[in-house]
């Protein structure tokens, strides 16, 4: 299975299970979609797909601090739409020129 691939599959499982916000899945989805777009972020993609997993809407919270928050996973994907000229916050559509 390619990154692309496991990255959708996390991503739905994190929904599922974990409460992933829909606004994340929507953005992690529309970067699946594109795929041509990241051909040189692997590491970044690896990345989200070890995050998901360990997503927890509480995450950071007590003394413990264990999990990844929403912000987190937030920032790692913001960092892949700017990468590609996307605007902030907005699932891209197309790559950049």
């Amino acid at each position: 299975m390619n990154l692309f691939a496991r990255l959708r599959s996390e991503t739905l499982r994190a929904v599922e299970e974990n409460e992933l916000p829909d606004h994340l899945a929507v953005r992690l989805l529309a970067l699946v979609d594109l795929p041509d777009c990241y051909h040189d972020a692997d590491g970044e993609i690896l990345q989200l797909i070890e995050m998901l997993p360990l997503y927890d809407t509480y995450a950071q919270c007590g003394y413990v601090g264990m999990g990844v928050s929403n912000c987190i996973i937030e920032a790692a994907i913001r960092r892949l739409e700017e990468s590609i000229g996307a605007g902030r916050g907005q699932a891209p559509t197309t790559c950049r020129d």
